[in-house]
């Protein structure tokens, strides 16, 4: 049986692509890879590289400091898409790193 905390996060990282994919931008999910970014999207102007949490989840402030000194290209965004259920329903607060 598969792990309902994965399950969830699988979905909202969906859900991420989704969004980003209605601003036109090509996202990608880095399935299975525990790495510092679950989604990265490319379009024309610049790299968006992602970290899903949902929930109280947050990131360490060691995972926060690799995602912050991470080497990117000139005009990546990078970026903590954080989901929260308020009245049944999941928003996103998005904050930039």
């Amino acid at each position: 049986m598969t792990n309902l905390k994965y399950k969830q996060g699988r979905m909202l990282e969906y859900r991420t692509m989704e969004k980003l994919a209605e601003i036109g931008e090509m996202p990608y999910r880095m399935a299975g890879s525990h790495g510092l970014c679950d989604v990265i999207t490319i379009c024309k102007s610049h790299v968006r590289l992602v970290q899903v949490k949902s929930g109280s989840a947050s990131m360490s402030p060691a995972e926060r400091e690799s995602f912050t000194l991470l080497p990117c290209p000139k005009g990546t965004i990078k970026q903590i898409w954080s989901w929260k259920k308020i009245k049944g329903k999941w928003k996103v607060m998005v904050k930039d790193i």
